[in-house]
């Protein structure tokens, strides 16, 4: 009985130390492929961040584009109104020149 587990501890221990290498061999490989899929979502995440700055900063720029729409228009309107004013009064006697 002793002669039968002296002849297979070797061979398990053989088999054990294959079964060991393999297990660390695929943790190895699990390890990179992690660190692999981090390195790529950390790239992601910069761009995404980067395409976010640069939303914002778009977003700011439309929203001095429309105001500055808007004053212009703004401008136009009252630049119309005097002119009609001015239309308007050309047609009217001017007071002063009755009184004289």
């Amino acid at each position: 009985r002793q002669s039968s587990e002296a002849a297979t501890s070797p061979a398990q221990l053989k088999q054990a130390s294959m079964v060991q290498s393999t297990v660390e061999l695929r943790l190895q490989m699990n390890r990179e492929t992690m660190e692999s899929q981090i390195s790529t979502l950390e790239a992601k995440l910069e761009s995404v961040e980067e395409a976010s700055r640069q939303l914002a900063l778009l977003m700011r720029g439309k929203d001095a584009y429309v105001a500055l729409e808007q004053a212009a228009r703004l401008a136009d309107q009252g630049i119309i109104a005097r002119l009609e004013g001015d239309l308007a009064d050309r047609g009217k006697p001017r007071e002063d020149a009755e009184v004289a």
